[in-house]
Order: structure tokens, then sequence, then C-alpha cells
């Protein structure tokens, strides 16, 4: 432990962290700026011995235990997102006229952080929509900054750094609370709302919910929060088609009652939200083209499709079909052909006669692909059959069953959220469970309904592994491959030849398969799938 000046400190006084000795690492691989400010030689210590800045500022006790007091460098903690603010920077410069960009770290309470951004530009300068947006593409909605200020220049300490120190002494107006006094109740109420989830501030009645970065999970957080407030249930599908605060309010006056309570008062979870999110039909956008029917992965929930929702546009109508077993329960046993029954009985539920679109992911797709034949047979048409990365039943035989950590990482990616950290950091049901927890849902998720999910998970990789051979489904199907991170280069698009009549149309993502809707990937499954 070392004090600012490199010298040690004394027990029981604080000091950074440093990690020296012979299986100390060469360094960051292909980030040699970060090597060269976290790799250093410690000149006030005998040989000048290589070391490893932690940037954990920690206190050595009497009887020989560390105690971490905090951090000292530029990682900041903000809605359960541990945020290298260096990253940030390095997304923001990246864009034509910035030269120099510096982020910090504000705790306005115990409990409320916000992010700012300070920038160096050329005019003109680019509007702070474009900013969110930019930032939308690489980073989580949480960790976009509230407020973004132009400056002439960053202050400098006396060694050229940016002092951060002085920029966290400002108080530029985004940080402070907006003035909503000039905006309805319900906007206001709305815009609160938008603040909390997205972390920003000083946003408008105009703004757009999704251009200032909200995806899947704070989609479902604004649904939920907002039936909680108004005490009535808020359908995704009306974020999707009213997505600024204005128009959102004006399509809820009528069918509301504006008895909610005031802000700061109450809980945040909704049984009306749950109940919604939790059912075998989860209607996700309502427009007027023919519906497109997804079918969950093997986590049973299909929240992981709101933002191809988004992609295709308020035109299209998007169900999710989610597992049955989410109301009923895992049954003791179940037949292939059962489970498809219901699967069907909730597609004619919505739209009776074909022509039909079906879309699955993973082992959405084998039960797409037999819900197709199905329909078929029954006489109806099916006009589309998209399938992503999903393969048939026999091909999974001869690999291994997925272990409790596989398990739990697919439903963390159904949730529509990456992972925190690699499968080997997912230490058991509690952590995944936090993990959920931190991105505050608003929704009844606790420790029996992950029992739940996981329970499902596991069923339905085992029906993966026991489905019966496909039949032929007569037409064409269009494949999107997750070409990243493959294993088994034998399971290609080619394993569906023998059950599809027509030609296969496959798309190779620069993707794994679980972020094969997410970021560029999702864009293209958007164009390719010939729904317009």
């Amino acid at each position: 432990m070392l004090d600012g000046s490199g010298y040690p400190v004394a027990i029981g006084q604080p000091g950074e962290l440093y990690v020296l000795g012979p299986t100390l690492a060469q360094g960051y691989l292909g980030r040699s700026q970060l090597t060269t400010e976290r790799f250093v030689s410690l000149e006030s210590l005998p040989g000048r011995p290589r070391a490893y800045r932690t940037g954990d500022q920690v206190r050595l006790r009497q009887d020989g235990q560390l105690v971490f007091i905090g951090r000292l460098d530029a990682e900041f903690k903000i809605s359960g997102h541990r945020v290298d603010l260096a990253e940030l920077e390095s997304v923001l410069a990246a864009i034509p006229g910035i030269r120099e960009v510096a982020v910090v770290g504000y705790g306005l309470t115990e409990s409320i952080k916000r992010l700012g951004a300070y920038l160096v530009a050329k005019p003109p300068y680019p509007t702070i929509r474009s900013l969110r947006q930019h930032l939308a593409l690489a980073v989580p909605a949480a960790v976009i900054p509230a407020g973004f200020s132009f400056v002439e220049a960053l202050p400098k300490t006396s060694s050229g750094k940016v002092d951060r120190a002085a920029l966290r002494d400002r108080s530029p107006e985004w940080l402070t609370e907006p003035d909503l006094t000039a905006v309805s109740p319900l906007e206001a109420l709305i815009l609160r709302i938008w603040e909390e989830i997205l972390g920003q501030r000083g946003l408008t009645v105009q703004d757009d919910f999704f251009e200032l970065g909200g995806q899947s999970l704070q989609t479902i957080q604004v649904t939920s929060w907002l039936s909680t407030r108004l005490n009535c249930e808020i359908p995704i599908a009306t974020i999707f088609r009213y997505p600024t605060a204005a128009q959102l309010a004006k399509a809820l006056t009528s069918t509301v009652e504006m008895h909610y309570e005031p802000w700061g008062k109450g809980g945040t979870s909704s049984a009306h939200a749950s109940k919604t999110l939790f059912a075998p039909l989860l209607p996700i956008t309502e427009g007027e083209q023919p519906p497109l029917f997804c079918v969950h992965p093997a986590a049973g929930i299909s929240w992981c499709y709101m933002g191809l929702a988004k992609r295709l546009g308020s035109q299209h109508s998007l169900y999710g079909l989610q597992s049955p077993y989410l109301e009923a329960g895992v049954p003791a046993q179940e037949s292939w052909a059962q489970l498809l029954d219901q699967y069907l009985a909730l597609v004619r539920q919505v739209q009776p006669h074909g022509p039909y679109r079906l879309l699955g992911w993973s082992f959405g797709g084998m039960i797409a692909q037999a819900i197709a034949t199905r329909l078929q047979q029954q006489g109806d048409e099916v006009e589309r059959l998209i399938l992503l990365d999903a393969y048939p039943g026999q091909q999974l035989k001869r690999r291994n069953r997925p272990d409790d950590q596989e398990v739990l990482a697919l439903l963390l990616q159904a949730t529509g959220q990456s992972l925190l950290g690699s499968h080997a950091n997912l230490q058991g049901k509690e952590a995944v469970l936090n993990q959920l927890r931190q991105v505050q849902l608003g929704i009844q998720l606790d420790l029996p309904r992950l029992n739940s999910l996981l329970e499902i998970t596991r069923r339905n990789i085992d029906l993966a592994r026991q489905a019966p051979v496909p039949e032929r489904y007569r037409g064409d199907l269009i494949f999107f491959t997750a070409a990243q991170g493959r294993t088994d280069t034998a399971l290609t698009h080619a394993a569906w030849q023998p059950f599809v009549t027509g030609s296969i149309e496959n798309y190779n993502l620069d993707a794994e398969h679980g972020q094969i809707l997410t970021g560029n990937s999702l864009s293209t499954v958007a164009q390719r799938s010939q729904l317009t």
C-alpha cells in the first residue's frame, strides 16, 4: 500500500493497493496506454520493482487483514454497473469533431448517482440527442451520462492530467432537479420515471425514450413503474407506439385515474406488470402489418424480442410466445405434441387463419419450425419462417447437457441483458438474482420466481434433446448464424435442409449465440427478415 507520492503507508492509514511478484502479467493485450498507466515501476522501493496499480484504496488492520475503502481511479458504479469512465470517454472521443472528453461521476445522495460528460469540440457541436444515440450503440442505457457540457478546455492538474475534482465541484444545470411545473402532472410523472430509469436529467416531453437509449429492460421498467403509479395495466405496446412523454401522456389520459402516489412514495412492484410479463402471450407491438410470432428461448420468456420490435418499427405487430409453464407450473410429464397444441392455441387466439409469420431463437427456433409444419398440416399458409441460430433436436443430443452456470447464463440472456461477467463468475442462483434485481425491473422477481424460471429452462433443454425428428416444412427458410465463438463447426444451417422443401437463405452474424439479438446483429436480423 502506497500513498499518493509512491511511499508505503503506516498500518491503519489509507493507501492504494499495488500487486507485484514473479507471476505479474506483462500488461493488457492490445492496450498499450492502459498498460503504461496500470503497470508501473515503484521508484521508492529497492530495485524499482514492477507492480500493478489496482486503483483500490485500502488500509491494513493490526491483525494483518486488508480493509477495502473505495476506488481511486475513474471507475464508478451506477445502476448495478461498474463503469470504466475511460471507456465512455473513448466512445465519445471517436465522434468526428470531438477533441477531448472527460466523464465524471456525481454522488447526489447515497442512492442517487449521475454521470456527466464534458467535451471540447469544434463547432458546430453535435446535438445532445446524437451523443446519446452514439453511446446507446455501445453501452447500456443506465451508464449514458445524465448531461453533456461543451467547454473551451478541460481543467488540468500540475502534471497535465484532467482535474476531475475540479469538474466534480461544478454544478451544471442538468445535474439539478428539473423544473417540471410547465408540464401536466402525468407528463411530469412519466419524465421522472424516465430520468430515474435512464439516469438522465433535463429531459423534455418531446424526447424519444428509445432515442435516449431505452432498451428491453428499461421498457419493462417503464411499464411496471407506470402500472404501479397509475394503478392499472400499461401494455408494453403502448410505450413503443407512444415513445415521447407528450404522446404517452395524451394516450393514457382517457384511460387512467390520476390518483397515483406522489413521487417518492409507494413501491415499485406491480402485480399488473408482473402478470403481463409472465403471461403465455406477450403483446409487444401492435401495428398494421400481419403479426410476427416470436417464440421464447429455453428460459421461457420472450422479453429478448423487444429490441427487434423497435428495429422493425411501430407498423409491425409482434407477439412473444412464452412458456405456458410460467402460469401453470412445470408438469410432471408432458409430450412434445401436447406442448405444441398450447402454442398453436396462442397463435390462433391472435390470428385465427393464415398466412402466418413465425420466428424463433435457439430453443424457440425448434418450436417455431414445429408450429409452422403443424399449421401447414392443418391447411393454413405460412408466409415466413425465420430461425435465429436454432438447430434440430437430434443435433443437440450429441452435445453435453449444459451445466448449472450455463443454465443461469441462458436465463440472463433471455431477459435481454448482457452478462456482467463471464460464466465463471456466476456464483449460483443468489448472484444471478442479485444481478436481475440490480436493474430494478419493478416486478415480482424473487427466489421462488427465479427457481421457476430455472426449472423451465432445464425442462426446455431436456425437451430439445428429446424432440422428435422434425416434419418437413413446405417453403423457404431464412436463417441467421451466430458466427463468433462457435465450438461445434458441424452445427450449421444445413442441418435443416432435410426438413425444408425450399431453399435456406443464411446470414452469418458477427456475434456469439447469446448476443444475436443485440447491436448490429439485431439490425441485420430486422433488415434481412423480409417482413416489409
